[in-house]
Parts: structure tokens; C-alpha cells; sequence
């Protein structure tokens, strides 16, 4: 079961038209949405498509579009029968029981997009994960790294989720991820290294409360790119807006936000570049104190209307990357 707005952005992000699909679906009444906003679809409607689905390949499943039973699923993996035929695999976390994996299980699903495992036995490893997924959901995973060969394609992953994973990082080099948005590594025990945001640009949802080995944390860099009016090019300072950015650790605003007067700025010429370096104690969150940080967002702006922001972003610094800069100076 998934909130509408989730299922939306996990169906985008397999090339679906979610939109025009699940209205379709409710408006004849076979697709319901409840008070809450979560999807819900009667038992007999599912078994029928899934029986669609078991008929394109009765007896041998890794030949089937979809695989969810769990029995299926674990000979498929264990025996490494699967084929490029499949798209998607999920194993619902109310279904118990250890799925094994052999070493090469997706080595030939070159067509794998949606990806959703928890429990798996991985003691033989892990050499090959596809590159065209765009949604990965592997709960409990316990390698420490992804397979070297995993270079996911920058315009497909959408969705990465290793809840209580044993990763020490993502990926140690700096991989172009245009399209991902959403990354929640929560109650990953052994993480030490968040991914370099700057190959991230439009992420939206980073979700990292429980990683107790992120402790490196000193700060945050911000960056912005935005519009001058023609009018306002060498203005006085009367005319200049004041930049607003806020930040919000789990759904709690930062007091006071930034609030940076532009007339320092002056003469402040078009597509003109922002950056700041802002230490935690210049934020007041009840949260730094509690060191929970599972969902961070900054959003830009200027109090008025004629001022324009082109681009924004912000990134994690730690203290290695002044390190880094000490010894490049």
C-alpha cells in the first residue's frame, strides 16, 4: 500500500503517466484512494492481474514481465533463472522468510526498473546489480558498498531506499544522478559518508535519521543563482529585495532563517552567484541538540516579487572537505 503521491513519482519514474493512469483507475472504481491518501485496490482485482501475469510464462517465472511471491522470487534468485524479460520484482515485508541470492541472480535482467527485496540472503555476495533501475528498495542489505559494476544510468534512477542497510557509502566516486529524488538510507548503522550532492541536483527528499556514524557533519554551504531586473541593476539600496533562505530539519524551521540583505551586494549585476557557508550554531534547531536528522530542506526566495531565483542547491559539508581546501591553498 503507498500514498498516492509516492505511487505517482515511483510510476513517473518507470515511464508510466501516472496521473491519467490512477484517474482512470478511481474514476472506474477500480483504484480507491482512502482519507488518508493511500491507494487501495480490492484482493479480486490484484489476483486477476496477477494471473495475466503468471499466464505469460506458466512454469518457468523468470520469464514472466512481474515476480512478488516470495517462493518464485527466491527460485528465480537462488537458481539465477531470471531473464531480460522482467521489469519488476517486490516481496512485500509482511511475507516472512529469507530469500537467497546467488552471486549473479540479475546478471540478465537488463530490463529491471523496479527493484523491492527485504530479508535476502546475501553470503555469497553480490556481483551484479542492472543499471537501468530506476526504483530500488532493498531493505536490511548487508553488504557494505554496492557491486563496482552498479553505474546506475543518470537519466533512469528515480528512487534509492536502504533503510537499516549495512552500506559504509553509496558510491566512493562522484556519479551524475540527474533524475534522482529521493534517497532514504534511515537506521543505516555503518554509514559514514553521505553521496556528493553536487551530482544530485534535483533532489528532493534525503532521509537519514538513525545513521549515528554521520557525526562529521559542520555545516552547510549554500549556493544560489538569481535574476536582476533591469531596473534594479544600479539601484539604490532601497530597491534591492532581501534573500530568504529557509532551512527545515524535520519539519522544523531554523529561528531565525537566513535573511541576508542584498544591499551588500551592490552593484548586483544579473544571473549573479550566491554562496554561504552556515555552522550549525547559526541555526537553531532543537534537533542538532538530539543529533536526529532524518529529513533536511532548504528552500530560496526574496521577500517582494522582482527578484528571480535561476538555480539553487545545498550541500553537507564536512570537515575532510575543509581539509581538502587547507591543503589546496
Amino acid at each position: 500500500m503507498r500514498h498516492k503521491d509516492h505511487a505517482r513519482e515511483a510510476l513517473d519514474g518507470c515511464g508510466f503517466y501516472a496521473d491519467i493512469g490512477i484517474d482512470i483507475l478511481v474514476e472506474k472504481a477500480l483504484l480507491g484512494i482512502d482519507s488518508y491518501g493511500f491507494l487501495r485496490m480490492h484482493d479480486l482485482l490484484q489476483e486477476k492481474g496477477q494471473e495475466v501475469v503468471r499466464r505469460e510464462s506458466p512454469d518457468e517465472p523468470g520469464r514472466r514481465n512481474r515476480l512478488w511471491n516470495r517462493k518464485e522470487v527466491n527460485y528465480v534468485l537462488c537458481q539465477n533463472t531470471g531473464t531480460e524479460t522482467i521489469e519488476g520484482i517486490m516481496v512485500d515485508v509482511e511475507y516472512l522468510g529469507v530469500v537467497h541470492v546467488n552471486s549473479k541472480s540479475f546478471s540478465k535482467m537488463n530490463k529491471l526498473r523496479y527493484l523491492k527485496l527485504m530479508g535476502v540472503d546475501l553470503s555469497n555476495g553480490l556481483e551484479y546489480l542492472p543499471n537501468s533501475l530506476r526504483i530500488l528498495e532493498w531493505s536490511e542489505f548487508s553488504l557494505k558498498s554496492f557491486p563496482s559494476s552498479f553505474y546506475p544510468e543518470h537519466e533512469h534512477l528515480r528512487e534509492l531506499s536502504m533503510c537499516h542497510s549495512d552500506l559504509e557509502y553509496l558510491w566512493r566516486e562522484v556519479k551524475p544522478l540527474h533524475n534522482l529524488k529521493r534517497i532514504d538510507l534511515r537506521y543505516s548503522l555503518s554509514l559514514v559518508k553521505t553521496p556528493d550532492f553536487r551530482s544530485i541536483p534535483f533532489l528532493e527528499h534525503l532521509i537519514l535519521e538513525g545513521c549515528e556514524r554521520l557525526h562529521e557533519w559542520i555545516g552547510f554551504a549554500l549556493c544560489v543563482v538569481f535574476a536582476v531586473p533591469e531596473h534594479q541593476l544600479y539601484g539604490s539600496e532601497e530597491d534591492l529585495d532581501n534573500f530568504l533562505c529557509k532551512l527545515s530539519i524535520n519539519g522544523e524551521v531554523g529561528t531565525p532563517s537566513v535573511n541576508y540583505a542584498l544591499e551588500s551586494l551592490l552593484p548586483a549585476m544579473s544571473n549573479h552567484l550566491w554562496l554561504c557557508y552556515l555552522p550549525p550554531h547559526e541555526c537553531y534547531f532543537y534537533f542538532w541538540c538530539e543529533d536526529i536528522y532524518s529529513n533536511i530542506e532548504a528552500s530560496f526566495g526574496f521577500i517582494g516579487s522582482t527578484m528571480e531565483v535561476i538555480e539553487c542547491g545545498f550541500h553537507l559539508v564536512y570537515e575532510e572537505d575543509f581539509e581538502v581546501l587547507v591543503e589546496q591553498t
